[in-house]
Protein backbone atom coordinates (compact mmCIF):
# COMPACT_ATOMS: atom_id res chain seq x y z
CA UNK A 1 0.00 0.00 0.00
CA UNK A 2 1.15 2.85 -0.91
CA UNK A 3 0.33 6.31 1.03
CA UNK A 4 1.86 9.86 0.09
CA UNK A 5 1.69 13.01 1.67
CA UNK A 6 -1.63 15.33 0.92
CA UNK A 7 -1.29 18.48 -0.12
CA UNK A 8 -1.94 20.07 2.75
CA UNK A 9 0.24 17.74 5.39
CA UNK A 10 3.44 18.68 2.88
CA UNK A 11 3.37 22.20 4.87
CA UNK A 12 3.62 20.57 8.08
CA UNK A 13 6.63 18.63 7.91
CA UNK A 14 10.31 19.20 7.87
CA UNK A 15 12.52 20.58 4.51
CA UNK A 16 13.42 16.45 4.52
CA UNK A 17 10.42 15.78 3.72
CA UNK A 18 10.28 12.35 2.54
CA UNK A 19 12.52 11.10 5.49
CA UNK A 20 10.08 12.90 7.86
CA UNK A 21 7.01 11.45 6.45
CA UNK A 22 8.51 8.08 5.99
CA UNK A 23 9.33 7.54 9.56
CA UNK A 24 6.57 9.66 11.26
CA UNK A 25 3.39 10.73 8.49
CA UNK A 26 3.17 7.36 6.70
CA UNK A 27 3.05 4.74 9.42
CA UNK A 28 0.60 7.04 11.17
CA UNK A 29 -1.70 7.16 8.10
CA UNK A 30 -1.29 3.85 7.24
CA UNK A 31 -1.96 2.49 10.95
CA UNK A 32 -5.19 4.55 10.77
CA UNK A 33 -6.02 3.22 7.63
CA UNK A 34 -5.94 -0.11 8.63
CA UNK A 35 -8.20 -0.11 11.40
CA UNK A 36 -10.92 1.88 9.31
CA UNK A 37 -10.35 -1.27 6.88
CA UNK A 38 -11.15 -3.97 9.98
CA UNK A 39 -14.15 -1.75 10.68
CA UNK A 40 -16.13 -1.86 7.81
CA UNK A 41 -14.69 -5.40 7.03
CA UNK A 42 -11.62 -5.28 4.74
CA UNK A 43 -9.77 -7.99 6.15
CA UNK A 44 -7.29 -9.01 3.84
CA UNK A 45 -4.97 -11.72 4.04
CA UNK A 46 -2.33 -9.81 3.79
CA UNK A 47 -1.09 -5.97 3.46
CA UNK A 48 1.22 -4.93 1.13
CA UNK A 49 3.18 -1.87 2.93
CA UNK A 50 5.88 -0.24 1.81
CA UNK A 51 8.99 -0.62 3.92
CA UNK A 52 9.52 1.25 7.53
CA UNK A 53 12.44 3.29 8.19
CA UNK A 54 12.73 1.68 11.72
CA UNK A 55 11.17 -0.23 14.42
CA UNK A 56 9.01 2.74 15.39
CA UNK A 57 7.39 3.14 12.67
CA UNK A 58 6.89 -0.47 11.97
CA UNK A 59 5.57 -1.07 15.36
CA UNK A 60 2.61 1.36 14.97
CA UNK A 61 1.62 -0.80 11.56
CA UNK A 62 2.25 -3.70 12.96
CA UNK A 63 0.01 -2.92 15.69
CA UNK A 64 -2.79 -2.20 13.94
CA UNK A 65 -2.37 -5.13 11.85
CA UNK A 66 -2.95 -7.17 15.04
CA UNK A 67 -6.34 -5.77 15.74
CA UNK A 68 -7.68 -8.52 13.84
CA UNK A 69 -6.42 -12.09 13.97
CA UNK A 70 -4.68 -13.42 10.80
CA UNK A 71 -3.81 -10.82 8.47
CA UNK A 72 0.19 -10.62 7.76
CA UNK A 73 2.01 -7.75 5.89
CA UNK A 74 4.41 -8.26 2.90
CA UNK A 75 7.45 -5.48 2.53
CA UNK A 76 7.30 -3.75 -0.88
CA UNK A 77 10.68 -2.45 -2.27
CA UNK A 78 9.10 0.48 -4.36
CA UNK A 79 12.38 0.61 -5.95
CA UNK A 80 14.57 1.17 -3.70
CA UNK A 81 18.27 0.22 -3.72
CA UNK A 82 19.36 -2.69 -1.27
CA UNK A 83 20.56 -0.71 1.64
CA UNK A 84 17.44 0.59 2.11
CA UNK A 85 16.25 -2.40 1.94
CA UNK A 86 18.31 -4.37 4.24
CA UNK A 87 16.93 -1.31 6.53
CA UNK A 88 13.21 -2.07 5.99
CA UNK A 89 13.82 -5.75 6.73
CA UNK A 90 16.29 -5.39 9.77
CA UNK A 91 12.85 -3.04 11.19
CA UNK A 92 10.65 -5.41 10.55
CA UNK A 93 12.47 -8.34 12.42
CA UNK A 94 10.97 -9.75 15.15
CA UNK A 95 7.44 -8.01 14.25
CA UNK A 96 4.68 -10.82 14.31
CA UNK A 97 2.94 -9.60 11.24
CA UNK A 98 6.06 -9.64 8.87
CA UNK A 99 5.83 -12.50 6.51
CA UNK A 100 8.12 -11.49 3.78
CA UNK A 101 8.51 -9.08 1.12
CA UNK A 102 7.24 -8.06 -2.51
CA UNK A 103 10.57 -6.91 -3.56
CA UNK A 104 10.46 -6.27 -7.43
CA UNK A 105 12.50 -3.45 -9.02
CA UNK A 106 14.90 -3.31 -7.18
CA UNK A 107 15.61 -7.00 -8.31
CA UNK A 108 15.15 -6.34 -12.38
CA UNK A 109 14.38 -2.53 -13.26
CA UNK A 110 18.58 -2.26 -13.75
CA UNK A 111 19.98 -5.62 -15.20
CA UNK A 112 16.10 -5.11 -17.64
CA UNK A 113 16.93 -1.75 -18.80
CA UNK A 114 20.77 -2.67 -19.45
CA UNK A 115 19.03 -5.53 -21.72
CA UNK A 116 16.75 -3.35 -23.17
CA UNK A 117 19.07 -1.12 -24.32
CA UNK A 118 21.34 -3.69 -25.85
CA UNK A 119 24.15 -2.63 -23.14
CA UNK A 120 24.36 -6.56 -22.04
CA UNK A 121 23.11 -9.85 -23.59
CA UNK A 122 19.98 -11.59 -22.16
CA UNK A 123 21.96 -14.25 -20.46
CA UNK A 124 23.65 -11.61 -18.57
CA UNK A 125 20.47 -9.78 -17.54
CA UNK A 126 19.26 -13.12 -16.27
CA UNK A 127 22.35 -13.65 -14.48
CA UNK A 128 22.03 -10.68 -12.64
CA UNK A 129 18.54 -10.56 -11.97
CA UNK A 130 18.94 -14.06 -10.40
CA UNK A 131 21.82 -12.28 -8.03
CA UNK A 132 19.82 -9.67 -6.79
CA UNK A 133 16.75 -11.74 -6.05
CA UNK A 134 19.08 -13.79 -4.35
CA UNK A 135 20.56 -11.13 -2.51
CA UNK A 136 17.11 -10.04 -1.45
CA UNK A 137 16.50 -13.26 -0.04
CA UNK A 138 19.60 -13.19 2.06
CA UNK A 139 19.05 -10.20 3.66
CA UNK A 140 15.43 -11.34 4.49
CA UNK A 141 17.12 -14.28 6.22
CA UNK A 142 19.96 -12.41 7.96
CA UNK A 143 17.22 -10.11 9.31
CA UNK A 144 14.57 -13.09 10.14
CA UNK A 145 16.02 -16.36 10.17
CA UNK A 146 15.82 -19.11 7.19
CA UNK A 147 12.95 -19.54 5.60
CA UNK A 148 10.72 -22.23 6.56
Amino acid sequence: MLIAPAAGEKANLDANLDANFDAHGRPHLLAEYIRQSYTVGLVPDFWKIEGMPNRESLRLVDTAIRLDDGPRQLILGKGAGMEAVRGWFRAAAGAPTAAGFAIGRTVYFEPAGDWLRGRISREDAIARIVENYEAVIAAWESSHGAAV
